[in-house]
């Protein structure tokens, strides 16, 4: 996703590194070697950094700097309205020995990604967050947990491209796991596909909120924040039960 959303991705080196008067911040400029995305795409680019903590007196476990002549591959975003990219939580390296072959694979192959292929997870920063469907109601109407019955339980909603109900499912944890029943890319990592198992052993509860549920037809649209494509999702509520007041609540709730 961070190809996708990105303005550039590119190997480059770096060829100068000028810092402003008051030495608080650097500016370096990179010569892109081998740009991978295909676009309107610059030979050079310009980016601007706090400096290090010896200028500036501050130093934290965040902290990394661009020296001149490092090569880099760089993941460019628009930030403040202003190009820059960030190593941290991102696929921008400074590169020493080479790109490993899982992320070359992934370049070479990013400019035909799909976004209509995969499922995605709506907490994610890239999309417009939504205000999900209230589940509250339903959740009171379920019976009181039996003995021996584990105390949470989860549900799996998959919403398309037009905020249309397309599965459900729910499940006792422990000791059942969502994600086995979701097929992941093996170069992204996405949710290709949700196909749950047929399972003889669906509790009551579980049938009760796959029934009830299905009859909610219309949820909400999710969109990706910079192309405003909607993209097909699912939610994972998870379901406590409250032993003091014997009733199941939706977690964070």
């Amino acid at each position: 996703m961070e190809f996708y959303s990105a303005e550039h991705v590119f190997e480059g080196k770096v060829i100068s590194k000028t810092y402003t008067k008051d030495s608080l911040h650097f500016t370096v400029r990179l010569e892109a070697l081998k740009h991978y995305k295909v676009g309107n795409n610059p030979k050079y680019m310009d980016f601007t950094f706090s400096s290090e903590g010896r200028f500036t007196g501050v130093i934290t476990s965040c902290d990394w700097f661009v020296e001149k002549n490092e090569n880099w591959l760089v993941f460019t975003e628009i930030r403040n309205s202003r190009l820059t990219f960030n190593p941290m939580c991102s696929n921008s390296q400074l590169i020493k020995d080479g790109i490993s072959k899982q992320m070359r694979d992934l370049l070479v192959k990013a400019n035909s990604f799909n976004i209509h292929d995969y499922i995605f997870n709506p907490t994610e920063i890239q999309f417009n967050s939504i205000s999900n469907v209230k589940l509250d109601s339903l959740v009171g109407k379920i019976r009181k947990k039996l003995m021996g019955e584990p105390e949470s339980l989860q549900l799996v909603m998959i919403i398309d491209e037009q905020g249309e109900l397309e599965k459900v499912n729910a499940y006792f944890r422990p000791p059942y796991n969502i994600y086995k029943d979701m097929k992941f890319d093996s170069i992204y990592g996405l949710i290709r596909d949700y196909s749950p198992k047929k399972r003889d052993s669906l509790k009551e509860i579980e049938l009760n909120l796959i029934e009830s549920i299905s009859l909610l037809k219309t949820w909400n649209i999710l969109s990706h924040k910079k192309t405003n494509v909607p993209v097909k999702y699912y939610l994972s509520p998870v379901l406590i039960y409250n032993e003091d007041i014997s009733e199941w609540k939706i977690l964070g709730n």
